[in-house]
């Protein structure tokens, strides 16, 4: 029996799917000298971080709180594992055998981008870590980034974190752990981006599963403090570690757009479920596409009207690809879930995505 699907759950999946393309549009503007004002183009940072940093915080935090959700009764880990490589490796396979492909046929070249790589370190494609350890071993690295190699990690957490959410108080877990988490910002030295490393960013992720398991719900009181926070981190420079200020406010900015996820007309959301359904074939796609289309536009250092064209040139672009590959993931899944008579251990098919929610990337 599937779960009431929660509506806030692909608002906030959309709007840091839609945050996470602005900010990475931005990004390579000035790389390809598309635009020559002096300032991003649209909505880049604030006093104390940029845009990029709000959507990835947003996400962890929502995929916890997914898993949570789906989870929190009843969890049998073959069938957990099961579903979570089948939700996010075949999409990943596809989309990296088909930028291989394209970038074979654009550039002549089966390593464009001239990386001095060892052929064992395919194996960290195959796990999903090429990304997040790239800048620590060269790899065959092509979509998606660090991210995925992170979540996958938390993924492999969970039933853990699950365990001790059932046996200990949420409030002690939350609380314990954030002392941990203060104790490594306070003393982090290694030769890897701290925003990077797994256990600076499962603080948000253990966050998204306490608010399901104290009752998915936020109050007034909650969610005006989260609004002063918000307010105070837009407007007023913090003196404190660059981490702890990304995930304040990623908590306090998922606690006011959950509670006005809460408010939305489930009949309404179309949009939203629309954009959380393809977000993790635009997480995996939208790299690639927003560069072709500035490599398009390299040095035309444009105003902002024609950039503004441009940004919407990408937007319909990553969808229109992010479309293709989300078809193709689905038609592949169902071919081999007929194929070995499993067809129950599917992640999604296109009837079951009308209610349930998508995968947690």
């Amino acid at each position: 029996m599937q779960k009431e699907r929660i509506c806030y759950f692909d608002f906030i999946r959309a709007l840091s799917t839609i945050s996470i393309i602005i900010f990475h549009f931005n990004c390579s503007l000035a790389p390809h000298m598309v635009y020559g004002g002096d300032n991003a183009i649209i909505l880049y940072n604030y006093k104390n971080g940029n845009l990029g940093q709000i959507g990835v915080s947003l996400f962890f935090i929502l995929s916890g709180a997914s898993l949570m959700y789906n989870y929190g009764d009843k969890l049998s880990l073959k069938k957990y594992y099961t579903k979570r490589w089948l939700a996010i490796f075949p999409m990943f396979y596809l989309a990296w055998i088909s930028a291989t492909l394209f970038y074979m046929f654009r550039f002549f070249s089966l390593n464009p981008f001239c990386v001095d790589r060892e052929p064992w370190t395919i194996t960290l494609t195959i796990l999903g870590l090429d990304g997040y350890l790239c800048s620590l071993i060269p790899n065959y690295y092509l979509l998606g980034e660090w991210f995925l190699g992170c979540i996958l990690i938390m993924y492999v957490f969970f039933p853990l974190i699950r365990f001790l959410f059932k046996k200990v108080n949420p409030w002690f877990i939350l609380f314990g752990y954030a002392a941990i988490y203060l104790l490594i910002v306070a003393n982090y030295n290694l030769d890897f981006s701290i925003e990077y490393f797994v256990f600076t960013r499962l603080l948000e992720f253990i966050f998204g599963m306490f608010l399901i398991e104290r009752g998915n719900k936020v109050n007034t009181v909650s969610v005006l403090i989260s609004g002063s926070v918000v307010t105070l981190w837009s407007c007023v420079y913090i003196n404190i570690p660059q981490m702890c200020k990304t995930t304040i406010m990623g908590i306090s900015l998922y606690i006011i757009l959950m509670f006005i996820g809460q408010k939305l007309d489930k009949n309404g959301n179309f949009f939203f479920r629309y954009v959380s359904k393809l977000s993790y074939a635009i997480f995996l796609c939208h790299h690639i596409v927003i560069d072709q289309i500035c490599t398009r536009f390299d040095g035309r250092m444009y105003g902002k009207h024609e950039t503004y064209v441009i940004l919407v040139m990408s937007f319909i672009m990553i969808f229109f690809v992010a479309t293709l590959l989300y078809n193709l993931h689905e038609k592949t899944i169902s071919f081999f879930c007929k194929k070995d008579n499993s067809h129950h251990n599917c992640p999604s098919t296109t009837t079951q995505t009308k209610t349930k929610t998508p995968p947690n990337i």
